[in-house]
């Protein structure tokens, strides 16, 4: 059946130096199907103004900080968790791993997933949350 997206600003500026580009995401909605947002490649955790209420499904990316190897950055997690809730208490996909072409340490990988996950689940023990493998198929 038909599709609808409804675009949205996204959040890809760092809450202190404002410095990002403009982006935007997604939310996606068919007839009789899980409705789905797609926030984008996100920075600022702040209280989100999403043009929905709530999805069935949110693919929410993985960014702690420009520096994966800073004990600081990881006091992103919190926040991080709280705005993926915002989009879906359901079902999150924690996406946005192993970019090709990232040096190590702004690459995010599978432990940094895993933290946010036991993040997720601490604030929301009822919310499923899948860390996508390359070449699995997730129903929705």
């Amino acid at each position: 059946g038909p599709l609808t997206f409804l675009p949205f600003e996204s959040r890809h500026f760092r809450p202190v130096t404002k410095k990002g580009v403009k982006e935007y995401g997604y939310f996606v909605t068919a007839e009789g199907e899980p409705s789905m947002a797609f926030p984008g490649d996100i920075r600022d955790y702040a209280e989100p103004d999403f043009p929905f209420e709530t999805s069935d499904v949110c693919f929410s990316h993985i960014w702690y900080s420009d520096d994966n190897r800073k004990e600081e950055s990881y006091e992103n997690v919190l926040p991080l968790a709280k705005f993926a809730l915002r989009a879906s208490d359901r079902k999150i996909l924690l996406c946005h791993l192993y970019e090709n072409g990232r040096p190590d340490h702004v690459m995010w990988r599978m432990e940094h997933a895993e933290n946010a996950r036991k993040e997720i689940l601490a604030l929301s023990p009822h919310t499923e949350v899948y860390i996508p493998d390359w070449g699995e198929v997730i129903e929705l």
